[in-house]
């Protein structure tokens, strides 16, 4: 085997991991809000991805871009999620530096939605920050600019907050930097 053949496997077996490792940081996304009242939003429990493919024509969306997870308590007027956005966006609405988790809400007004859009977290990219720190974003710039872009984002307000993938390394920074400020977020909101 040639060194480029071993350097592909190794990048195909440390994205297995990377994906194992998104999937077990959501698991306790999705723990951590129903101990806050706050539910996966389909019946589907494990819905996650997003534009991906399996057609020849599709390489490009063969590995998702954004994986995410929707939350809602039972009054179904707001939303709030917890996304990781992987890369830039497939339509080249923005891009990222790197690979961010980004977490927020949706406030839907007096719209009853049952089953939300799933391009819908990808919102964050669209209104980020120049950094990715926690800061609080309201998504009404981001909002405007996807319905130019014809993007139905029918919520009529939002705000969100990202980070930078890696700087997630435990429970503890789950808690900390996604839970309790999106909670924060979501009682100041009501």
């Amino acid at each position: 085997m040639t060194n480029d053949g071993k350097n592909i496997l190794n990048n195909v077996k440390q994205m297995k991991i990377i994906f194992k490792d998104i999937s077990r940081l959501l698991e306790t996304v999705d723990d951590l809000m129903e101990k806050n009242g706050w539910n996966p939003a389909w019946k589907t429990k494990n819905l996650c991805l997003l534009q991906t493919s399996t057609s020849l024509k599709k390489p490009h969306q063969w590995m998702p871009s954004e994986i995410f997870r929707f939350y809602k308590k039972n009054d179904g007027y707001k939303l709030s999620f917890a996304s990781v956005l992987l890369d830039d966006d497939l339509d080249e609405n923005y891009t990222i530096s790197e690979p961010l988790i980004t977490a927020g809400y949706f406030d839907l007004g007096d719209k009853k939605v049952d089953y939300p859009d799933y391009g819908w977290p990808r919102i964050y990219g669209f209104a980020k920050n120049e950094e990715d720190n926690g800061t609080i974003t309201p998504f009404k710039g981001g909002i405007e600019l996807a319905k130019d872009r014809k993007y139905n984002f029918p919520f009529e307000s939002g705000e969100g907050f990202g980070w930078p993938l890696t700087s997630i390394k435990n429970t503890e920074d789950i808690q900390n930097k996604i839970i309790i400020p999106l909670i924060k977020l979501l009682k100041d909101n009501q």
